[in-house]
């Protein structure tokens, strides 16, 4: 079964219930569900967003459809490269310079664009994990150094 029939019946979402919410056939969903077509961008993205409605949360691409071209395991070593990658630029050029999602070479805009997509939603999901914990970090640390410089 795709990655998109696991979703559906991990998520109790019906078939039908998704057709009618993403305005599209029942039997797209199931030739989608059983591998026989592969869905364009603008679907993709119909669909996530039906998704995201029938669950009342916000799905990501990622979790409904293979993206393609990834590692099929993320390590210790991708998280210390895109941390310190982070620190030296932007968070995006970070998450690139990791390789667990390649580029795709010549490939059709479609595909550099799902590539954007997927390096988009890790880098807001980890800002968004790691975000309080940043700021609160940053607060401590600059109260201690600054009131260090003003004892001086």
């Amino acid at each position: 079964m795709t990655r998109f029939g696991l979703f559906l019946r991990a998520n109790g979402i019906k078939p039908a219930h998704l057709a009618r919410e993403a305005l599209i056939s029942r039997s797209y969903i199931h030739r989608l569900r059983s591998g026989t077509v592969e869905p364009t961008r603008p679907m993709m993205l119909a669909i996530r967003d039906a998704c995201s409605h029938l669950l009342a949360r916000t799905v990501y691409l990622g979790e409904v459809f293979d993206l393609g071209d990834t590692v099929t395991l993320v390590t210790a070593a991708h998280g210390d490269r895109f941390a310190e990658e982070w620190y030296r630029g932007e968070i995006t050029d970070a998450c690139d310079l990791t390789g667990i999602v390649r580029w795709p070479e010549d490939g059709p805009e479609e595909e550099e664009d799902r590539f954007h997509d997927v390096t988009d939603e890790i880098c807001l999901r980890v800002f968004e994990s790691v975000r309080t914990v940043i700021a609160e970090a940053f607060v401590r640390i600059a109260t201690e150094i600054l009131t260090r410089e003003r004892s001086r």
